[in-house]
Formats: structure tokens, C-alpha cells, sequence
């Protein structure tokens, strides 16, 4: 589990766990916050095929383009 997403209620959990140090998506770049969404073993599995459709197309796009901003790294196939 991603430490932004630990339980922080008791006095001392940031410290002892790291819970709670979620970064705030609006006050970074194009209000996208570069950490962790996915385990580390799943990021690079791609589980959407999009059909040839210009919807389906500009969505892939997009997705490939929050990727690589988000993990610094080359989207592959």
C-alpha cells in the first residue's frame, strides 16, 4: 500500500509509518503529483487495447502521455 495511503489518525503515524505524505495534485505542475499509484510489480502492464475509434485513439494518447510524465519513463507496448 502506497504510504500516502496508510492510516494517519493517531498522534506519531507520520513519523513512525510515513503515513499520510500524499502530494497535492493541484499545487503541482499540470496539477498531476508524480508518486506511486501502482505497485511497483504492475507499473509498465497495460490492460486497455484501445479499438480503433478517434475517442478510444485520443484517450490512448493521453494516457501514454500521463505515464510517462508521472513515471519518467518510455511508455512501451
Amino acid at each position: 500500500m502506497p504510504t500516502y495511503l496508510r492510516d494517519e489518525h493517531y498522534k506519531g503515524a507520520a513519523k513512525l509509518r510515513g503515513a499520510g505524505l500524499k502530494l497535492d495534485a493541484f499545487s503541482q505542475p499540470h496539477q498531476i503529483a508524480k508518486q506511486a499509484y501502482l505497485p511497483q510489480d504492475l507499473i509498465g502492464h497495460h490492460y486497455f487495447v484501445p479499438r480503433n475509434t478517434s475517442n478510444e485513439l485520443q484517450l490512448y494518447k493521453h494516457y501514454r502521455a500521463l505515464f510517462e510524465y508521472i513515471y519518467q519513463r518510455k511508455f512501451e507496448e
